[in-house]
């Protein structure tokens, strides 16, 4: 099943709308990004 938005390469769903004024679009972001490192981090020691 392939989506495409005039011809390009954007997976993006079209309704796809985050309010990034919502402090909560904020703290969701932070929470993912520190999950994120956590496990970059882990995948680095694991290689070592």
């Amino acid at each position: 099943m392939e989506m495409s938005v005039d011809g390009s390469k954007s997976n993006i769903p079209e309704d796809f709308d985050i309010d990034m004024e919502d402090p909560e679009t904020e703290k969701a972001a932070v929470t993912i990004q520190s999950q994120f490192r956590k496990f970059q981090k882990k995948k680095r020691d694991e290689k070592s």
